[in-house]
């Protein structure tokens, strides 16, 4: 007789299944140097954050990727020419872009708030970057911010969390008309309708200025562990917005970034420009082991003995 298929069933599965798909990638990551630390990169002797630091480690990865870059552009180069003899691949306005990207992402992995789930690692980079390109299209990227007010990637939240911390601006309030527009183009029962709630609302909250009773009435539907956990969540996010160094110039970084980001198509491949990125600085810099003889292979020899070993418990179980 088969297994019923119950919800929590399916639940269980994508559950196991995710946690393998992360412990099988830990091999990877281990190998590639990315979960190694890139903190003393970012930080002075005193272990204080350093502008200077940051921005040359930016211009390293740029440079990085520009190599890979070359290696893609011109497959018919010699093996053994050196990339760095070969024209540059990036245009203009990638290494402007990337240079703003790269700089806001190393801001917020040495000093992250509590909940973006950065270690302070290079993996922290393409995490993040991944998180990034949650949005591809402008439209998407309006409706969210601008008609229903919130950030479906925490990357973006918290980079804007500074522009508004150092503007005094929400995202609402700096959305241009074109950006309304595009919504309206693209989305208009769901502007028309965020619109609708957010006047409801507004109504709703003068309504509950005039008549303490109704406001006291809306504040006892909520259980005493979500005003609680709103308040602390509001309290780490002024804290660590109050610490967060050069906020003037991390918004002038993000705004930059964020202005040719739905302009170029490499929004598309973020997560891949990432990744060769990485591969090439850590390789340079002795932190990647894929190409260490005695590391690599004895890597590879334990996940084979692992496979075999799997293939047999799995056929013990038919």
């Amino acid at each position: 007789m088969k297994d019923t298929i119950t919800k929590l069933t399916l639940e269980t599965l994508e559950y196991r299944k995710k946690q393998l798909e992360w412990k099988a990638g830990q091999v990877e990551r281990l190998l590639s140097g990315r979960e190694k630390s890139l903190l003393p990169l970012l930080r002075d002797e005193k272990g204080n954050y350093s502008e200077e630091k940051t921005r040359a480690l930016a211009e390293e990865l740029i440079e990085a990727l520009d190599l890979y870059r070359r290696f893609r552009r011109y497959p018919m180069a010699k093996k053994d020419k050196p990339l760095s003899d070969l024209p540059p691949a990036l245009e203009e306005n990638e290494r402007r872009f990337f240079c703003s990207f790269l700089y806001c992402l190393l801001r917020l992995a040495e000093d992250p708030p509590a909940d973006l789930g950065c270690e302070g690692t290079f993996g922290d980079l393409l995490d993040m970057a991944r998180d990034v390109m949650f949005y591809q299209e402008r439209e998407v990227f309006c409706l969210d911010t601008v008609f229903r007010k919130n950030f479906a990637s925490d990357t973006w939240r918290w980079m804007d969390c500074v522009r508004e911390k150092v503007t005094g601006v929400s995202a609402r309030d700096a959305a241009t008309q074109e950006d309304i527009d595009l919504v309206e183009k693209f989305y208009p029962k769901e502007a028309s309708g965020a619109l609708e709630e957010e006047q409801f609302q507004e109504e709703l909250d003068e309504e509950m200025r005039r008549d303490p009773a109704l406001a006291e009435e809306f504040s006892e539907a909520k259980e005493e562990w979500e005003i609680e956990e709103e308040k602390q969540e509001e309290q780490r996010r002024i804290q660590w917005l109050e610490i967060f160094p050069d906020k003037e110039v991390f918004c002038r970084e993000y705004e930059s970034w964020k202005k040719d980001y739905f302009d170029l198509s490499v929004r598309y491949w973020l997560d891949e420009w990432m990744e060769e990125m990485l591969e090439v600085y850590l390789y340079r810099e002795g932190r990647s082991s894929f190409l260490a003889d005695d590391t690599y292979f004895s890597a590879y020899a334990l996940l084979d003995r692992a496979v075999k070993q799997l293939r047999k418990l799995l056929d013990g179980e038919g």
